[in-house]
């Protein structure tokens, strides 16, 4: 059963709702293909003969991803450029495979990696999804609420034609707080009070409890049906 007709058999939105948050990776979209394959084939991509292991690179990134979250999180947020951030990250994974490249090396591969994930190339539209958005958007006020990287929600949901269903983007990156730290649901909250201040359609009688709950719900309703083949950290 999609999600859709199961939030419509089970009366999961009820009429006293009228703003919905959604996250980002894994309840919209999922990457098309395993990082490590990505990561990977970015090697051929730029002509780089002397490369890892294919088995190398899983392990490889998400310790490197481990380190820098933890060293400058939500993609650093008020210490780094988002480009700055993903180039450590891949110039660390590459260190860890055992591998050294020259510095212009380095920057074509992290070029080809980095416009990958910004292009229609590295995510796929999650079918339920669609069908949410088509059917919910002229109903609720819809809004995203995620720790995925700005630029996701800038290049990613705009090109594969999503940003015209929301009326709010709040992203960790830009609020310096990740989900499920309090900071970045009341950065929705107030989305949404100054959405209904200028439209008046709105009656803000909603609690941050409340989001909180749905948003976890419907990614659960989102997802639950999927077997995602990505190891990539949540986001």
């Amino acid at each position: 059963m999609s999600a859709s007709r199961l939030l419509i058999k089970n009366k999961l939105v009820p009429e006293a709702i009228k703003a919905i948050s959604l996250d980002v990776t894994g309840t919209l979209l999922v990457h098309r293909l395993p990082i490590h394959e990505a990561y990977y084939n970015a090697f051929i991509d730029v002509n780089i003969t002397d490369r890892p292991d294919l088995a190398d690179l899983k392990p490889a990134f998400k310790k490197a991803y481990k380190e820098m979250s933890q060293k400058y999180p939500c993609f650093g947020s008020g210490k780094l450029s988002d480009r700055e951030w993903w180039y450590l990250l891949i110039q660390d994974t590459i260190k860890l495979t055992g591998k050294s490249y020259s510095e212009a090396t380095l920057q074509r591969y992290f070029r080809s990696i980095y416009q990958h994930y910004g292009s229609l190339e590295g995510y796929e539209v999650l079918t339920d999804a669609k069908e949410f958005l088509e059917k919910y958007s002229s109903r609720y006020l819809l809004g995203v609420t995620s720790n995925t990287p700005v630029r996701t929600m800038e290049n990613c949901l705009p090109s594969l034609g999503l940003s015209k269903y929301f009326k709010f983007f709040v992203c960790s990156q830009d609020v310096g707080h990740e989900k499920p730290s309090t900071h970045i649901y009341q950065r929705s909250m107030d989305e949404v009070r100054l959405f209904a201040q200028h439209t008046h359609s709105l009656t803000c009688s909603l609690t941050y409890s409340l989001t909180h709950l749905l948003t976890h719900l419907l990614t659960y309703l989102l997802t639950s049906d999927k077997v995602l083949q990505s190891w990539y950290p949540a986001t």
